[in-house]
C-alpha cells in the first residue's frame, strides 16, 4: 500500500468489514511502522477495545429495563384476572 488507508478502512478493518486484499494491504502498512495510521487507529482500537465498563452499564440497564417491564405485565396479568 504506497498511500495511507483511509479512516473508513482502518474502522473496517476493526470491525471485520474489509475484503481479505484489502485487510492484508493495510495491515501489511500498519506493520510497516506508519506511526500516523496507527496513531489515527489508536483511539478506534482503544473504544472497541476499552474495558467492559460501558457494556457493563448497558447490561445493568437491560436487566432495569426488563424488571420494568416484567412488572408492567405482571400489573396487567394481574388487572386482568380481577376482570
Amino acid at each position: 500500500m504506497s498511500e495511507h488507508p483511509r479512516r473508513e478502512t482502518l474502522e473496517g478493518l476493526l470491525l471485520s468489514h474489509l475484503p481479505a486484499g484489502e485487510v492484508k494491504a493495510t495491515v501489511a502498512h500498519l506493520l510497516g511502522g506508519c506511526d500516523d495510521c496507527r496513531g489515527e487507529m489508536s483511539p478506534l482500537a482503544a473504544a472497541m477495545f476499552a474495558s467492559g465498563n460501558a457494556h457493563e452499564a448497558s447490561v445493568a440497564e437491560e436487566d432495569e429495563y426488563d424488571q420494568v417491564i416484567s412488572a408492567a405485565f405482571a400489573s396487567v396479568l394481574e388487572h386482568e384476572r380481577n376482570l
